[in-house]
């Protein structure tokens, strides 16, 4: 299976935030169950952070290849929305794992080849208000297969439709990680 995975923020080490960091260990358990996985990131956040300024008006990317998994790290927001479609058209995936950023732009993918629907990743409280009308109605909409929240209280923060479209996986702990 295909899995294509959309993420403005970036993935470790080029992220700021925990719900990346539980991305990436799903998205390496999927990997190593044999499927393909693609992430297509941005790392502006991080440079800016960084205060790497010079990469943010760059308009290129980097490839870091591990096993079954592709990660593309566009230095600005333009030049990854500019390449999300590109990159869905040239990977055709299965279904695209994702959370918060281009939900609109993934789901009009998913009208254009209906046989790939959404996985929708829900981490936080917070990630439920910042939906708008719009991105509620693809949330209910059958090109949205599952959403996976990360506890059951976000779960049961949902509106109660989405609920029964909802289960809750807990976030991969690596005891490695904690020692």
């Amino acid at each position: 299976m295909k899995i294509f995975y959309s993420n403005l923020n970036g993935l470790p080490p080029y992220s700021l935030s925990g719900a990346e960091i539980t991305i990436d260990e799903f998205l390496k358990v999927f990997s190593e169950h044999g499927h393909e996985v693609l992430c297509v990131n941005c790392d502006e956040k991080w440079n800016f952070y960084q205060k790497k300024y010079n990469k943010i008006y760059d308009n290129s990317y980097f490839l870091i290849e591990e096993t079954n998994t592709k990660k593309y790290f566009f230095h600005s927001a333009e030049c990854f929305k500019s390449n999300l479609k590109i990159m869905l058209e040239k990977f055709k995936p299965d279904f695209i794992f994702s959370q918060l950023n281009y939900l609109e732009e993934l789901s009009r993918y998913c009208e254009e080849y209906k046989e790939c629907k959404i996985v929708y990743f829900m981490h936080s409280n917070l990630a439920v208000g910042k939906n708008s009308n719009s991105q509620l109605d693809i949330l209910l909409s059958n090109k949205v297969l599952k959403i996976i929240c990360v506890s059951k209280y976000i779960l049961n923060n949902l509106p109660i439709e989405l609920q029964k479209k909802s289960e809750v996986i807990y976030p991969i702990i690596n005891e490695n990680n904690y020692i």
